[in-house]
Formats: structure tokens, C-alpha cells, sequence
């Protein structure tokens, strides 16, 4: 199943298109690709980034405060407040936990369709650097697939989210590697910001948005990027995609659907690292990208 959801297909071109939703550690692999092959172009597509947070597969949001609550180095008690709910419902709860600079606080399963759960924290707002929820109970069994969604975070009465705090999603373990930089309004500005701070110049970064509302993904950015091809009288001979492992087949599929009969579509794939943790991260990845596939090739890709 895991060789079916994988594609590679190296041809010449001047053209990079990178997925800009991937983590970090693949961006910078993105970026080693651009570099080596000497492209001319590096285009960053990219849906919108959800005013809901969502977390899957053992990951982390970790927000930073300073600069966002007020400032007070009287230590007295702060009330913490998150409320957020499982994509399953009531029957099917999400399990996270709650730090404070990086030490345990509380815990809580959500009990319904949307929850809240307050717990305080000790100490004065300048010692507090940054507060992180851990989602830890991801699951996907018979084609469910649990996942957790934060919907706000309340520090005393200051909503945290509504202030655009510097905040992040972690992967597999927190202030590591795979890290995503969730402030940018769309996964494109936010791939394209990376990029830049690499050192690629401006003039060579193009930024490819999905603003659409219901294609969203892999669909939606492929059918942006045609779009922005044809207002702007873009004609490359050939483009590379750059995506994910697992979900390199279906990138190239969708893209390939929509432009190969203008141009010749390349694909680099990025190895996903091995999952072994007790959650089977790696086993629901496969399965979510599996259904995924097949439903592109049943419901869009003869349609489009």
C-alpha cells in the first residue's frame, strides 16, 4: 500500500513547485533540491491556514506569550482556558495536555463537541515564555480519524489567538525539526517566508495561494497554480513538483491532470521519516493518504 501513495519522476526544468503545508525539515530538503538543480523559479502553493487549529499525529502547538499578555512580575494565579473538541465527537475523545515553559501542567479529554477546560498556572506573566498543548491520543481505525481541535486560548481574560501570537506546530516532539510556522494567512506566503530566510532571492520567489473555500489542498493549489499561469501568460516547457513521500503520487496526479497537455510535470519526492510511536502515527498517515488517493482518483481527477 505504502509503494503505491510514493512517485518519483526527475525531468529538466527551470521550475520548482514546492506544497508550502510541509513542515520545515522538508522545506529545507526542498530547498537543497532548488539549490543543486540550478531552477530559475521557485513557486510556493499553498491553501489557507485555518483559524482553527488542528492537530494530528502526536503533535505539538506550541504558542509564545511574550509581548502578547500583559506584562507582571507580581506571581499570582492565572486561569488558563482552552476551548476545543475532538473531529469524532463526544464518543470519541481527544487527549491533550497543557505546558508552561515546557513543564507539565494539566491534562484533559474532551467530553463533548466542543469543550472547555480551564486550569490555572502560578507565577508572574514574565516568567511564562510560552504555552504548548500536546495532542497525544491520534488515531484512525476503520477509516475515523481522531484528531484535535483548538478553537481558542484564553489567558485570564486576553484571547491568545485573536493577537496573532508567534506560535508553531511541532511534529513528533516539540521545538524540533519538524516545525511549521502557522502566523502566515496561507501555507504559500508561509513556505515562501521560509525560503527567503534560506537566502533564495525575493525576485525568484513566487507565492501561489488557494483562496478557495470548498478546494481546499492538493486540488485547490493545483488549480490556483493553473490559474496564476494563465492570467500572468506563464507557458514553462516543464515544471518538478516537490512534496511528501506518501503523498507525491497524488500530488503529481492532481497537477499532471490539469497542466499536461501544456507542459511536461516532474516529481521529487521527499522520504517521510519512520513513526514508531505508540500511537502508529506512521500506519494512520499511510491509511488517511491511501483513502485520499482514491477518492482524487474516483471524485476529481477524471472530472477536472
Amino acid at each position: 500500500m505504502e509503494g503505491m501513495l510514493s512517485y518519483h519522476k526527475a525531468i529538466n526544468s527551470e521550475v520548482l513547485v514546492v506544497e508550502g503545508w510541509m513542515p520545515a525539515a522538508k522545506l529545507d530538503e526542498a530547498y537543497e533540491e532548488y539549490v543543486k538543480a540550478e531552477y530559475e523559479y521557485l513557486f510556493v502553493t499553498g491553501h489557507q491556514i485555518a483559524e482553527d487549529l488542528t492537530l494530528y499525529s502526536n503533535s505539538f502547538l506550541v504558542v509564545y506569550l511574550q509581548g502578547i499578555i500583559p506584562s507582571d512580575t507580581l506571581e499570582k494565579s492565572h486561569q488558563i482556558t482552552i476551548l476545543a473538541e475532538s473531529t469524532l465527537g463526544k464518543n470519541d475523545p481527544a487527549h491533550f495536555g497543557i505546558f508552561i515553559n515546557d513543564k507539565p501542567l494539566d491534562d484533559f479529554s474532551t467530553v463533548e463537541k466542543e469543550g472547555i477546560f480551564t486550569t490555572k498556572w502560578i507565577g508572574g506573566s514574565n516568567e511564562a515564555d510560552s504555552l504548548m498543548i500536546h495532542f497525544d491520543s491520534d488515531m484512525v481505525y476503520k477509516g475515523k480519524d481522531r484528531n484535535l481541535v483548538i478553537k481558542s486560548i484564553i489567558w485570564d481574560t486576553l484571547d491568545m489567538l485573536a493577537q496573532n501570537p508567534p506560535r508553531f506546530i511541532d511534529r513528533g516532539r516539540p521545538f524540533g525539526l519538524h516545525r511549521q510556522n502557522i502566523q502566515a494567512g496561507t501555507y504559500a506566503q508561509l513556505g515562501a517566508e521560509h525560503f527567503r530566510q534560506k537566502g533564495v532571492a525575493d525576485h525568484k520567489i513566487i507565492p501561489v495561494s488557494n483562496l478557495y473555500e470548498n478546494k481546499k489542498r492538493t486540488y485547490g493549489n493545483a488549480l490556483a497554480l493553473t490559474e496564476w499561469f494563465m492570467e500572468n501568460d506563464f507557458h514553462p516547457d516543464a515544471i518538478t513538483l516537490v512534496s511528501s513521500q506518501h503523498h507525491s503520487r497524488r500530488t503529481f496526479m492532481m497537477y499532471n491532470a490539469l497542466l499536461n497537455t501544456e507542459m511536461e510535470v516532474g516529481m521529487v519526492s521527499i522520504e517521510d521519516e519512520p513513526k514508531t510511536t505508540k500511537n502508529h502515527s506512521k500506519q494512520g498517515l499511510v491509511i488517511r493518504e491511501t483513502l485520499a488517493l482514491w477518492y482524487y482518483l474516483i471524485f476529481i481527477i477524471p472530472w477536472v
